[in-house]
């Protein structure tokens, strides 16, 4: 088994503001822009510290009418509503969901 460092810090799903920029960084994303995303492979996770470092793929411009706290919940959503439509659920359905959490009925109830 790989053995992880300690301490780790948790948390994946990221909204914040960009404070640094790497130098392989080229793309769209600036410092001072207000990003949301999820820590993913070539990144040091731990989006429940106060700052983490992010592969600029992983990020995307939040936009401006959204809560920083609202738009790193859009992304705990993306499973279960992924997982309805692949379904093919509609509207008026009747779904099992076993060990839901609260987003995963948010969802299925907007559907």
């Amino acid at each position: 088994s790989k053995s992880v460092p300690l301490p780790r810090i948790i948390g994946q799903d990221v909204s914040g503001l960009v404070v640094a920029k790497g130098g392989r960084c080229v793309g769209n994303v600036n410092v001072g822009d207000h990003v949301f995303g999820v820590a993913g492979p070539g990144s040091s996770g731990g989006s429940a510290a106060q700052y983490c470092s992010i592969p600029e793929r992983c990020l995307a411009r939040k936009p401006p009418a959204c809560l920083h706290s609202e738009s790193a919940a859009l992304l705990a959503g993306l499973p279960a509503f992924q997982t309805l439509k692949l379904a093919k659920v509609n509207p008026g359905d009747n779904v099992l969901m076993l060990g839901p959490m609260d987003m995963d009925v948010r969802v299925a109830k907007a559907l």
